[in-house]
């Protein structure tokens, strides 16, 4: 494990000398951090991929998403939708579970050897959107305003909209029970827990902002407290809703949401420093463990069916989810496109695909990582190549049609 954490310092360390240099080649933090952890995989004979195991990764992953969804809850900016109230919710209510719909009929077909319950799993790993491996459209002046926020908007809550129906077909899916079993087992504890985790994030997160709005206006606070407070709230959530038996991931995003409604922030992008940074050293930590494991799955191939799986994924179902969310919308046809082709999928995809394979049983979470890895990495080459020829295109094509 030693060896481990030192392939993922060294990493960070010569990213970090370069960092500049490396933006600029539009060369990404999350593909440097797979690669390397694929290299370390291959050093190594899959000695980190191997130790692997469910008492000890789960709570780290499920800390991990706590902190990151989080902050991405409070990354939103004026206002809970930030001002596109209706297109965000279309995005988030009708093309969110009209892709999932969509990838479980697709897996039905292609993956048969998974069960219903498996492919609804399968399907909130991939579905989500997660900007991660490809930030700088978030600040692309060649994207429209417009799009570039709503992309925040969808990215900051798609993971934790998902995450209760994740949660409940992770239960179902796990083989601790029979498939009606599960599903009794599933409603009877998880329905309880989410609504611990709604009333408990609400409550904590509010309550946090309340009191430190009262403290600012007192004076009482530091520039070095107010950043601190941003990691504290969401690890203080997680762990009282996991000791109060709710649902630590749910909690963490809702009080999220709740922190940034209260919240009266004396210098909002300061604040959010230290758990940007954070966040950005935990998924450090989950991309290069991932890229230990694509090492170990995919060195023995990967089935055909498995590629076009993540094939149609990628293109067909966030097409035909976000056209069919986005008729009659606000939206011009150059912006439908834009939101249509890029859904780019990161760090919390990465870290449910982690978590349902060591909860799922062997077989059956085989195939859903290694579908999961095909479809990460088909976004890392699809959203990191060829997406920003399409920009440039779409870009070109309106600076076109504004001269004319």
């Amino acid at each position: 494990m030693s060896w481990s954490i030192a392939g993922l310092a060294a990493v960070l360390v010569v990213w970090s000398l370069f960092a500049r240099r490396l933006r600029h080649w539009q060369v990404t933090p999350a593909l440097i951090l797979v690669l390397a952890g694929t290299f370390f995989g291959y050093l190594t004979d899959d000695a980190l991929a191997g130790r692997l195991e469910a008492r000890v990764v789960e709570p780290i992953i499920e800390a991990i998403l706590a902190i990151v969804l989080f902050e991405h809850a409070t990354r939103v900016r004026n206002g809970f939708f930030g001002g596109h109230t209706r297109i965000v919710l279309r995005l988030l209510f009708i093309a969110l579970p009209i892709g999932v719909a969509l990838a479980v009929l697709l897996g039905a077909g292609l993956l048969p050897s998974l069960t219903l319950a498996q492919l609804l799993v399968l399907a909130c790993v991939v579905v989500p959107v997660d900007f991660a491996p490809v930030v700088s459209f978030l600040h692309d002046p060649r994207i429209p305003e417009r799009v570039r926020h709503v992309f925040n908007i969808e990215e900051g809550y798609s993971d934790g909209v998902i995450a209760p129906v994740f949660l409940l077909a992770l239960t179902i899916a796990s083989g601790e029970h029979t498939r009606a079993e599960g599903v009794i087992y599933a409603l009877r504890h998880g329905i309880p827990h989410l609504a611990i985790a709604v009333v408990l994030g609400l409550g904590i997160g509010a309550a946090a902002a309340w009191c430190a709005n009262a403290a600012d206006r007192r004076g009482l606070m530091t520039e070095q407290s107010r950043r601190l407070l941003m990691l504290g709230v969401p690890v203080l959530t997680y762990t009282l809703n996991v000791g109060l038996h709710g649902n630590g991931i749910v909690a963490a995003f809702v009080g999220g949401i709740a922190y940034h409604s209260v919240r009266h922030y004396v210098d909002e992008e300061r604040e959010q420093e230290y758990i940007d940074d954070v966040g950005f050293v935990l998924a450090a930590v989950v991309w290069f463990v991932f890229g230990a494991v694509v090492w170990e799955k995919l060195h023995d191939g990967v089935a055909v069916t498995q590629v076009v799986f993540g094939v149609l994924v990628l293109t067909v179902v966030r097409a035909v989810s976000v056209a069919a969310a986005t008729v009659r919308s606000p939206l011009s046809g150059h912006e439908r496109i834009l939101l249509a082709w890029l859904g780019p999928r990161g760090t919390a995809n990465v870290a449910l695909a982690l978590w349902a394979y060591i909860v799922i049983p062997p077989g059956p979470g085989d195939t859903l990582l290694s579908v999961a890895i095909v479809v990460v990495l088909g976004s890392v080459l699809l959203h990191g190549v060829a997406a920003p020829i399409l920009v440039s295109r779409m870009a070109s094509r309106a600076t076109t049609e504004v001269a004319r």
